[in-house]
């Protein structure tokens, strides 16, 4: 199903190499930021419920939050192309009832080019279907009603492009639509695509943990003016309760750290994020929550006397499933426990649907920032399939080029050569970590297609020289390279250098080493000695 308005839109297809510029026209501004409800109600009997299985497979274009009978069910899919489009499947039966029920869908399509989605390609919709045992109870089809989202609306992009801030208007909210009472007769009928490019797999990994955190502290600093600290840093969404007249105005600021004299927010921070949001009350009692998640400790509200309800301050935390019981560190040095907790948190709120190397400015999924966020997290939490899941995305991106993207998902095409050639590290720390051997023989084949693409820019003693397909990252930024005395031009320059051939190296001896476990020849152990 989709809103009518993308209907008449050709999908769009932004693969390329990084220096292939790709001409596109610009993005229809009013689909933007772009919020749909979907609602469908339905029977169901005490069979139904007895069934050996109930589930909701669903899945959104290009996000979706589901609500099952007025209370938050999941969301999702983890990002990814249409060509390998993620869906999930959710266990359903403890939120249904005999007699009447509802699901209904908020989905969100950004329309931004970034690392953060798969968007500005004009794909957008769902696709659902409810099982209990071998009955199909619900699919998507024409007789679901929807509606364009009026409260939310957008406000300054920020980041590398990867977020807006939102504008809530409660006096446009669909008051009470996600509960099968609600009145949708004035809403109109999905339109459903009768065309579409989705090749449709199970997502490997478990939709996100979200639950609620009350703040460590509320302070007031006047009238209408609360400080909240949430005592650690989160990744999530503000939630409050306020009851004003209709029209009053809350502004909503958040941030990591605050300003000199810990009175204010520091909202426009230091990575480029702009944390401020507005509200705009009904004159009922309204409830504000943004739809996008943000990096965050402290949070500074602003608003007329009297209409906040402090005892209401919440965050709806977000974060890739982590019992923190799977890795205890006690330490009789007080600073380094901190310091342990610290990075184990880090680690904990960088994995989202996919790693990223920030919750913040660009929520991107970086190949060499895997190295260290990857092995990390199997270690504090005893699970690989997130790892597994992101080795496998980066050897699709070997369609665009053999010798791999730098950032997938997203539709931020780029490319750096030094992290390329991690990428057989990872598989074989992945291995070292699962004992999944199948894994490892169905992924060889794309780390024998990386060295093949990195051969091609060979001298004639080995070493790599000119890689000029791809940055050279060696550090970043140019401050932090202990002057590296090679100019790190993009193109790169004449001449070979040490960091982008050390890792080469490198790449050759794991390679050998995938070889010698798979029981496959080996040629790699003498080049890379070489090369050394």
């Amino acid at each position: 199903m989709t809103d009518s308005d993308f209907v008449p839109h050709a999908k769009l297809n932004f693969h390329h190499k990084e220096l292939d510029k790709q001409e596109v026209e610009p993005h229809r501004t009013d689909l933007l930021h772009h919020h749909w409800y979907a609602r469908t109600t339905f029977m169901v009997s005490e069979a139904d419920l007895e069934a050996d299985f109930t589930w909701l497979d669903l899945t959104a274009d290009d996000y979706y939050k589901v609500y099952v009978n007025g209370t938050f069910l999941a969301q999702g899919p983890a990002q990814s192309d249409s060509s390998h489009y993620y869906f999930n499947r959710l266990p359903i039966r403890e939120r249904l009832q005999v007699g009447l029920n509802v699901i209904a869908v908020h989905v969100y399509y950004q329309g931004l080019r970034n690392r953060a989605y798969n968007s500005a390609d004009y794909r957008q919709g769902l696709i659902a279907e409810l099982w209990a045992g071998e009955k199909l109870i619900v699919r998507s089809d024409r007789t679901w009603k929807v509606k364009r989202a009026e409260e939310n609306t957008a406000g300054i992009v920020f980041g590398y492009e990867t977020q807006f801030t939102e504008r809530l208007d409660a006096r446009k909210a669909e008051v009470g639509w996600t509960t099968a009472g609600y009145d949708d007769s004035a809403w109109l009928e999905a339109d459903v695509a009768s065309i579409h490019d989705y090749d449709l797999v199970p997502q490997p990994t478990p939709v996100l943990s979200v639950y609620t955190n009350k703040p460590a502290s509320v302070d007031k600093l006047g009238p209408g003016h609360y400080l909240i600290d949430f005592g650690t840093e989160l990744t999530g969404q503000f939630t409050m309760i306020a009851q004003g007249a209709a029209g009053d105005e809350i502004e909503i600021r958040s941030g990591e750290e605050l300003q000199p004299g810990d009175q204010a927010v520091r909202y426009d921070m230091r990575c480029n994020c702009h944390y401020s949001d507005r509200w705009i009350l009904s004159g009922r009692e309204d409830r504000f929550e943004t739809y996008d998640y943000k990096a965050f400790r402290y949070v500074e509200v602003l608003g007329p006397e009297g209409v906040m309800e402090p005892e209401s301050f919440a965050a709806v935390v977000r974060h890739y499933p982590l019992d923190d019981n799977s890795c205890i560190f006690q330490c009789s040095d007080e600073l380094v426990a901190k310091v342990f907790d610290i990075c184990k948190t880090g680690v904990k709120l960088g994995a989202q649907e996919n790693f990223v190397d920030c919750p913040s400015r660009e929520k991107g999924q970086y190949l060499g920032d895997n190295t260290v966020i990857g092995h990390s997290h199997m270690l504090i939490s005893g699970d690989g399939l997130l790892v597994r899941k992101a080795i496998e995305e980066f050897a699709r991106s070997s369609a665009i080029c053999p010798g791999l993207m730098a950032v997938v998902p997203g539709h931020y095409m780029q490319e750096i050569a030094d992290f390329s050639l991690q990428w057989p590290m990872q598989l074989l720390e992945y291995y070292r970590q699962s004992g999944d051997l199948d894994f490892l023989r169905e992924m060889h084949p794309y780390a024998e297609g990386l060295l093949n693409h990195f051969e091609t820019f060979e001298r004639e003693d080995g070493l790599l020289e000119r890689v000029e397909d791809k940055w050279n990252l060696v550090d970043w930024p140019a401050n932090l390279r202990d002057e590296y005395d090679f100019e790190l031009t993009l193109p790169i320059g004449p001449g070979c250098h040490n960091v982008l051939n050390a890792y080469y190296m490198g790449c050759r001896q794991t390679v050998a080493e995938i070889r010698r476990i798979l029981g496959l020849p080996d040629r790699d152990t003498r080049l890379a000695e070489r090369i050394r």
